[in-house]
C-alpha cells in the first residue's frame, strides 16, 4: 500500500511540476486531491522543496522542453543552494544561460572554445542530486545518447565530469527529504533501492521524497554535451504553422525512423512525447528531433556499468503515452513495443489534437483506476474522437490543418483509423513488431497503396468485451444464445465487408513478393506469398511461387567454423578451409579424407590446383609458399617469395604456381620442385608515361631495373593464368591489370580501373573475356567504392556488372556463357553474356561460387557450409534466332504453338512446351506485320506486301492468298471465333473481311480518319472494335453498321473482356483503358502504370487478368476489375516490347521484344 502511495505521489507531482504557474499548479491540485488533504499537503511540500532554490512558486515562466533556449530564471533566494552561473567554465566549455532545469540536472547553452567554437547544450547534474541511483540513470541517458547517430535524434558530442574541488568549493551539505524527514545514512549503499528519475524531469521527490541516496562523488559530477535544438513541440509546430494532415504524416514518418535508430542500437526510449521531439527548421525544411532518452532502457547489454534498479509496480513514463505494459504489473517486460504504442498516441494526437485518454480524467481515481484505463478501456478511433469535439473545436482543429471538418472527418476514416488503432493495441503482439512498419504503412497510405494494418475481426473484439464483463457476461448467457443469429449476421457482413480489404492485401502483398523476385530474395518471396488469401491466387502467384523456390540446396559439407572452400583436381575433391587446417573431401561422396595444416589469417592464402590434385598454401608475412598433394598430404615442395605476398595463382595445367606481393615482382614456381623459373617486376607510372615489366634477365641483385628510366613497383593483389598459359594476368594497387606473355613477359594489353587495388580475377573458359574486380582503398563492406566488368580480349569495350554489392568471387560458366558472382550480401548473381545483362539471383548467403559441368552451382557460405544447388524448371524462356525486330505474336488454340512475324519477311513456328524452333514460312515478299490463329489450326498472316495469306504450321504450306484492296499495309489479323471470317485492318482507313476458307472477300468498310490501328472481335463474334488513334468504335461484325464511337487516344491493340461487356485498349499516353460496351463506352476506367505507349493488350481465358506491353521495356500484370497493378515482367535487355499476349490456357505470357527475342513467362 505504501508502495502504491509513492507511486501515486510520484505521477501527480510529475503532472503538477510540468504546470506554466503556481496558480495552474494549485487548480491542478485542487481538482485532484479535493478529497485527500493529507495528499495535497505532501505534494505542496514536495513542490516547495523542489522549487525552493530557483524561486519557481513564485515566478516560474512555462519550462520548455530541455534543448529549447529561454531566458534562465533568476534566483531571489538568499539561502538557495549552490549552483552553476553564466559564464562559468566547465571542461571547454563556458555556460551562456539555463535553458532548462529537472529533478536532478540543469541544462545549459554553452559555448564550446575549443577544438571549434560553437554553441552546444550542456546537461549537468545539480549539486547535491549525484546519490548512486541518480548518476547511474544520468550516465544511462548519455551511454544512450551517445550511441545514437541519426539526423533526427539529437547528437552527442562530448561528456565528463567536473572539477572535484568546485563540488566543495560549493559547500554542498545534504538535504532533509520533505516527505521522510530523514538524515543521510553512513553508509548510502545500504538503502540504494530504487528508480532514478530520467534528466530533466519533474520528479525531483524521486530522489529526495521516496528515500535520501546522496553519496558524494570525489571525482566530480558528471555532465555531458549535445547538440543544441532550436525549436518547438511537434504538435505545436504542426498547428502553428497549419500544416496539413499529409505533411504532418511526412514529419511523423521521420520520427518512426529516429525511434527505429534507437531500437536497432536497442534503446527504448520510453517517455515518447510531444515535449521530447522538437522540430526546428533547416534551409526552410524542418526537422524533427528526439530528445530526452533519460528513463531509456537497454535491450541489449546495459547503458551502465552503474547499479540501476527499476522498483517493481514503479511507474515510469508519462500517463497520456505510456502502454499498458509499461503502466502495468503484470509482469511483461517493456521492449521496442512499448515505443510503438506511445507513437499511436502522438499521432493521434498530431492528426485530432486530442490524446485517446484525458490525462485529468486518468488521475481521478488515483493511480489503480489510471492503470486500469489504460490496460483495459479501449480507445475510440481518431475520427470517432474529432466528432465528439465541441463546434468551436472542431473549426480550430480543422483549420489547423487547412480543411473544414467534414473533409477532415472523411480523411481520418478508414485507413487513418486502422494505422493509429493497430498501434495502440493493448495486445502488444498485434501492434506493429517495428517503427519502421509503421513508417512503412503511413509511406503507403501516402501513396495511395494498401496499407498492412488490419481492422479487428468481430470475434476479436467480442472476447476483448467478455474480459472485461465477466459476471455480465456470465448472467446474460441465456440472452446471448438468443443474439447468436443476430451475431453471426454481424460477422456476415463484416466478412462481406472485408473483402475489398482482403484483395488489396493480396495486391500489396503480390506487389512485394514480385519486388523480392527482383532483388533475389527468395526466401521473402515464400513468406509473402504465403500470406496470400488462397482464393485469390492467380497466374501471377503461381509465376512467383515458382521462381521463389526454383533453386534447391544440398549440403555437402555442414556448417560449422568454416572459412571457404575450393574444387580441385577438375572436381574430384574439395579443399574445406577451418581454423587452423585445412579439410579434404571427395566431392562425389562427401568423405573426410584427411587434413592441411593451415592457419587462418587475413594475410594467409590457399589456392587449389584446376587440374591435378594438388594445394597450394601461402603465409603472407614471410612469403612462405608450400604445395601439398591432397589425397596423400604429402608435402611437395617449399618456395620463399620474400616480404608481404598477397596474390597466389596456379596454371591451367596445374603444373606451375604464381606468386606476387607488395616487392611488385611476379614469381612463377615449379609447384613439384618448388624450382623460380621466371621472375618480372611490375613497375607502372613511369617517367616518360609507359608501363613497364622487366623479366628476371633485366633485374640486377637488388630487385631494381638496370635501365636508366625510373619507375615504381606496384603491389600485386591478384594473379591469373589464362586457359592457354599464355597469359598472365596481373592486378595491382595502381587502379590497371597488365596482362603479360608469359614467355618473354611483355606486356601484350593493360586494363586501367575505376577504383584503385585489384583484387580479383578471372579469365574465361575460351579466353576471349577477363573479369576483374578492383576496389578503392579502405572500401571492405558491401556498399564501398567498387568496380566490377568483365572486359573482352579481343576487342575494345567491358560490360559493368551493375552497381549491386561488391563482388567477393567470380566463376565463369564451362561455356564461358555466363558469369557467376558470389557478393557481400551473400548473394549469387548470373549474368548472361550474351544477354549482357543480369539475369537470375539468388540468397544462398555463399562467399564464393562456382558453376560446374552439369549446370550445379558448388558455394561455399558465410556459415561455413559447403553447398550443391540445382535449377529446377525456370519459368521464363527466351526464343532467340529472329532476324529483326519482332511487331506481333500468337498462340495456337491448343497453346502447343507460337507463331511470330515482324519487320523480317520470315514468319517463325516455335514448338511452346520445348521452347524450339519448330519452322519457318518464307512465302511472304517483305515484313509480315500481322499473325492470327484460325480454330482449326490454320495460320493468317499479312504485312508489307499486301497480301494475307492463310497456310498450315505444321507443314508451312499455303491454303489460299487473296491481296488486299485497296492495297495498303495491315497490321492486324482477326479470325471469328466460329472460324469462318477473317477480319483486316490496313493503314488505307479500310477494314476488310474475308471468307476465312476460301479468301473471298466479302464486305469492305471505308472512310475511317486517323489510320486504323487495332482490331478486336467479340466472343460471341457479334461485334468488332476498331481503333483509329483519336477513338474507339465498335461496329457489328458484318461491317455494316457502327454502334458507337468514344474519343480517346488507342495506339496500336484492343481486346475484348472473355464476357464481352469491356474493351481494352493501349493507349499512346502509357494507359490501359477500360471501355464497358453496353455503355457505349461512357463508363470507362483507366490502368496507369506504363513510362511509354501501350503496345498490346490481352485477357487472361478466365477474364480476371489482363496483360500489357508497352514501349519501356515493361509487361505488366493486371487485376483490371480491381484497377490494381499486381506484377512487372521486364524484358532481360529492356528495350521495346512489342505485343503481349496470354496463351488460351493461361498458363504462358509470350512477349515480343523489338530485338527479335521472344519472352515466355510459364507457370508450368
Amino acid at each position: 500500500m505504501i508502495e502504491e502511495q509513492q507511486s501515486l505521489e510520484e505521477a501527480l507531482f510529475a503532472l503538477a511540476e510540468q504546470k506554466a504557474s503556481p496558480a495552474e499548479r494549485a487548480a491542478f491540485l485542487d481538482g485532484v486531491c479535493r478529497n485527500n488533504p493529507g495528499l495535497r499537503a505532501r505534494l505542496d511540500l514536495l513542490l516547495e522543496g523542489h522549487f525552493a532554490g530557483a524561486g519557481f512558486l513564485t515566478d516560474t515562466p512555462k519550462r520548455p522542453a530541455p534543448s529549447v533556449p529561454v531566458a534562465a530564471p533568476s534566483d531571489t533566494d538568499g539561502e538557495a543552494r549552490a549552483e552553476e552561473a553564466p559564464a562559468q567554465i566547465i571542461g571547454r566549455y563556458k555556460l551562456l544561460e539555463k535553458i532548462g532545469e529537472g529533478g536532478f540536472g540543469d541544462v545549459w547553452m554553452a559555448e564550446q572554445r575549443e577544438p571549434v567554437k560553437r554553441h552546444v547544450a550542456l546537461k549537468i547534474i545539480k549539486l547535491g542530486m549525484d546519490s548512486r541511483q541518480i548518476v547511474a540513470r544520468f550516465e544511462a541517458e548519455r551511454q544512450a545518447l551517445a550511441m545514437m547517430d541519426h539526423a533526427y535524434i539529437a547528437k552527442f558530442f562530448d561528456a565528463g565530469l567536473t572539477d572535484a574541488a568546485a563540488n566543495r568549493s560549493a559547500g554542498f551539505k545534504p538535504a532533509v527529504s520533505p516527505i521522510s524527514n530523514r538524515q543521510p545514512p553512513e553508509n548510502p549503499s545500504a538503502v540504494e533501492r530504487a528508480d532514478a528519475p530520467q534528466a530533466g524531469s519533474t520528479a525531483t521527490s524521486r530522489e529526495v521524497g521516496r528515500s535520501l541516496r546522496y553519496e558524494p562523488l570525489g571525482a566530480g559530477r558528471p555532465y555531458f554535451v549535445m547538440e543544441l535544438v532550436r525549436g518547438s513541440k511537434i504538435t505545436e509546430f504542426c498547428d502553428q504553422e497549419a500544416l496539413p494532415t499529409h505533411e504532418r504524416l511526412k514529419l511523423f514518418i521521420l520520427v518512426c525512423q529516429a525511434i527505429q535508430h534507437a531500437h536497432h542500437k536497442g534503446i527504448i526510449h520510453r517517455d515518447i512525447k510531444p515535449s521530447n521531439i522538437l522540430v526546428t527548421m533547416h534551409d526552410g525544411v524542418p526537422v524533427p528531433k528526439v530528445i530526452d532518452f533519460g528513463i531509456a532502457k537497454a535491450t541489449q547489454g546495459e547503458l551502465t556499468d552503474k547499479t540501476m534498479f527499476t522498483q517493481f509496480q514503479q511507474f515510469i513514463g508519462t500517463p497520456a503515452y505510456i502502454s499498458p505494459e509499461q503502466a502495468g504489473a503484470g509482469g511483461l517486460d517493456v521492449d521496442a513495443r512499448s515505443d510503438i504504442y506511445s507513437l499511436g498516441v502522438l499521432l493521434y494526437e498530431l492528426l485530432v489534437g486530442q490524446t485517446p485518454f484525458d490525462a485529468k480524467e486518468m488521475m481521478k481515481g488515483g493511480l489503480d483506476s489510471m492503470r486500469r484505463m489504460i490496460g483495459d478501456k479501449e480507445p475510440v478511433r481518431p475520427s470517432t474522437r474529432f466528432r465528439t469535439l465541441s463546434a468551436a473545436e472542431l473549426t480550430t482543429v480543422a483549420q489547423r490543418r487547412q480543411t473544414d471538418s467534414l473533409k477532415l472527418t472523411h480523411l481520418l476514416r478508414g485507413d487513418l483509423d486502422w494505422i493509429v488503432m493497430k498501434c495502440l493495441e493493448k495486445d502488444r503482439a498485434r501492434r506493429y513488431q517495428t517503427a519502421n512498419e509503421l513508417a512503412l504503412d503511413l509511406q503507403r497510405y501516402l501513396s495511395n497503396e494498401p496499407i498492412i494494418a488490419r481492422p479487428p475481426s468481430a470475434v476479436y473484439r467480442f472476447q476483448k468485451t467478455v474480459r472485461r464483463n465477466k459476471l455480465l457476461f456470465t448472467a446474460a448467457a441465456l440472452v446471448l444464445l438468443a443474439l447468436i443469429l443476430g451475431v453471426s449476421a454481424v460477422i456476415f457482413v463484416q466478412h462481406r465487408a472485408n473483402v475489398d480489404y482482403r484483395q488489396r492485401l493480396y495486391v500489396s502483398e503480390i506487389n512485394r513478393a514480385g519486388a523480392a523476385w527482383q532483388a533475389g530474395q527468395s526466401a521473402q518471396m515464400l513468406s509473402l506469398l504465403d500470406q496470400c488469401p488462397v482464393e485469390l491466387r492467380h497466374w501471377e502467384w503461381k509465376f512467383l511461387h515458382q521462381k521463389a523456390d526454383r533453386w534447391e540446396q544440398t549440403a555437402l559439407v555442414a556448417a560449422t567454423n568454416r572459412v571457404g572452400a575450393e574444387l580441385a583436381g577438375n572436381g574430384r575433391l574439395v579443399a574445406v578451409v577451418a581454423a587452423e587446417v585445412i579439410h579434404v573431401f571427395d566431392f562425389s561422396t562427401g568423405q573426410w579424407l584427411r587434413d592441411i595444416p593451415f592457419q587462418v589469417a587475413w594475410h594467409s592464402r590457399f589456392a587449389a590446383s584446376p587440374r591435378d590434385e594438388y594445394l597450394a598454401t601461402l603465409a603472407s608475412k614471410g612469403g612462405i609458399i608450400t604445395t601439398w598433394n591432397m589425397r596423400t598430404g604429402a608435402r611437395l615442395a617449399e618456395m620463399n617469395h620474400g616480404g608481404w605476398t598477397r596474390a597466389l595463382a596456379w596454371s591451367a595445367d596445374g603444373q606451375r604456381v604464381a606468386s606476387g606481393g607488395d616487392d611488385g615482382v611476379v614469381r612463377i614456381w615449379d609447384a613439384k620442385t618448388g624450382q623460380e623459373q621466371k621472375q618480372f617486376s611490375i613497375s607502372v607510372g613511369a617517367a616518360d608515361g609507359l608501363d613497364r615489366v622487366h623479366s628476371s634477365a633485366a633485374l640486377n641483385s637488388a630487385g631494381t631495373s638496370s635501365t636508366s628510366t625510373p619507375f615504381l613497383h606496384a603491389s600485386i593483389f591478384a594473379l591469373a593464368f589464362s586457359p592457354d598459359d599464355k597469359t598472365l594476368a596481373v592486378g595491382t594497387s595502381a587502379s590497371r591489370v597488365q596482362c603479360l606473355d608469359l614467355s618473354n613477359g611483355a606486356v601484350k594489353r593493360t586494363f586501367r580501373t575505376q577504383c584503385e587495388t585489384v583484387r580479383l580475377l578471372k579469365f574465361s573458359p575460351d579466353g576471349r573475356n577477363l573479369a576483374i574486380g578492383s576496389v578503392s582503398v579502405g572500401a571492405h563492406d558491401s556498399a564501398g567504392a567498387h568496380d566490377d566488368r568483365v572486359w573482352s580480349l579481343e576487342e575494345e569495350g567491358s560490360l559493368e556488372l551493375g552497381t549491386g554489392p561488391l563482388a567477393d568471387s567470380f566463376a565463369f560458366s564451362s561455356d564461358s556463357r555466363q558469369l557467376l558472382i558470389a557478393d557481400a550480401t551473400g548473394m549469387i548473381r548470373i549474368w548472361g553474356l550474351d544477354q549482357r545483362a543480369e539475369t537470375e539471383r539468388f540468397a544462398a548467403d555463399a562467399c564464393s561460387a562456382e558453376r560446374l559441368p552439369d549446370g550445379r552451382i558448388f558455394s561455399a557460405g558465410r556459415d561455413g557450409g559447403v553447398r550443391l544447388w540445382q535449377a529446377r524448371p525456370s519459368g521464363v524462356l527466351q526464343l532467340k534466332g529472329y532476324p529483326d525486330g519482332l511487331r506481333t505474336l500468337a498462340f495456337s488454340p491448343d497453346s502447343r504453338w507460337l507463331v511470330t512475324a515482324g519487320l523480317d519477311r520470315n514468319v517463325f513456328v516455335w514448338n511452346v512446351p520445348s521452347g524450339q524452333l519448330a519452322g519457318v514460312y518464307t512465302n511472304h515478299l517483305d515484313s509480315a506485320f500481322a499473325v492470327a490463329f484460325n480454330r482449326n489450326g490454320r495460320v493468317a498472316t499479312t504485312g508489307a506486301d499486301r497480301m494475307v495469306e492463310v497456310w498450315d504450321p505444321a507443314s508451312r504450306t499455303r491454303a489460299w492468298a487473296t491481296p488486299l484492296n485497296p492495297a495498303s499495309e495491315a497490321y492486324w489479323l482477326v479470325f471469328a471465333p466460329d472460324g469462318r471470317r477473317l477480319y483486316a485492318v490496313s493503314r488505307a482507313d479500310s477494314l476488310t473481311v474475308l471468307d476465312a476458307n476460301t479468301g473471298q472477300r466479302l464486305n469492305t468498310v471505308i472512310g475511317f480518319e486517323g489510320g486504323l490501328d487495332g482490331l478486336a472481335i467479340s466472343p460471341d463474334g457479334r461485334l468488332l472494335a476498331v481503333c483509329n488513334k483519336v477513338s474507339l468504335s465498335v461496329w457489328l461484325a458484318d461491317g455494316a453498321q457502327k454502334l458507337w464511337q468514344a474519343p480517346g487516344n488507342p495506339e496500336r491493340c484492343a481486346a475484348f473482356s472473355m464476357d464481352g461487356k469491356w474493351i481494352a485498349t493501349g493507349d499512346s499516353d502509357g494507359k490501359v483503358s477500360l471501355w464497358e460496351v453496353a455503355s457505349a463506352g461512357r463508363v470507362h476506367r483507366t490502368l496507369s502504370g506504363h513510362a511509354a505507349p501501350v503496345s498490346g493488350v490481352s485477357f487472361h481465358p478466365d477474364g480476371r487478368r489482363l496483360v500489357s506491353s508497352s514501349f519501356d521495356g515493361k509487361v505488366k500484370v493486371w487485376d483490371w476489375k480491381a484497377g490494381a497493378e499486381l506484377l512487372t515482367l521486364p524484358l532481360a535487355r529492356g528495350g521495346v516490347a512489342w505485343h503481349a499476349v496470354f496463351s488460351p490456357n493461361g498458363k504462358t505470357i509470350a512477349a515480343a521484344g523489338g530485338d527479335g527475342i521472344v519472352t515466355l513467362w510459364k507457370t508450368e
